[in-house]
């Protein structure tokens, strides 16, 4: 800010913006990680608000269900259940939706096109807030493509890195 004084002379006050501009540096970088990181991950990630609407899904999410980001926002988290409501594991992930807390289904979920495919789903309850919406579901699915429903064992011996991408993920978008 200059002020030119009436007794003749001029002030000037300075601003150090350095922690400022540190800070936004920072943040810029914190960004760009965490965006690479939901970009390369595998597994399909959603989140969806209070209000049950999807809000925000990676990439892996559009190619594991052929949905674009563009025709889901706004959807209910059922989409990919389409009318096939009668799965025994949709009541632990209501209970979980209810309380609040993590949990896993094995369910059919349906693409785009209509073709069946089981999910491996796993919800985390994440409160964060982003534009006055606080946002607290958050879904990775786990496509199981060799799955076979009668073989009730390899639904435990399912590939595990999602334990560590999800855990990863949670700590990436709570910072």
């Amino acid at each position: 800010v200059i002020n030119p004084n009436p007794q003749g002379g001029v002030t000037y006050l300075f601003d150090d913006v350095t922690a400022q501009f540190h800070l936004q540096s920072s943040f810029n970088a914190l960004t760009r990680v965490q965006s690479e990181t939901l970009d390369s991950l595998k597994e399909g990630v959603a989140v969806f608000g209070t209000d049950g609407r999807h809000k925000f899904n990676n990439p892996a999410f559009e190619k594991i269900t052929g949905y674009s980001a563009d025709e889901v926002i706004g959807l209910e988290g059922r989409f990919l259940v389409r009318d096939d409501l009668q799965q025994p594991d949709l009541e632990e992930i209501r209970t979980a939706l209810r309380e609040k807390r993590a949990g896993t289904a094995l369910l059919r979920n349906y693409r785009k096109d209509g073709t069946q495919f089981w999910n491996e789903l796993h919800i985390f309850p994440v409160e964060i807030v982003v534009d006055y919406t606080d946002l607290w579901c958050l879904l990775v699915l786990v496509p199981l493509y060799f799955y076979k429903p009668a073989n009730a064992n390899f639904r435990y011996s399912t590939i595990t890195y999602y334990v560590i991408s999800a855990m990863a993920l949670l700590a990436i978008i709570a910072t």
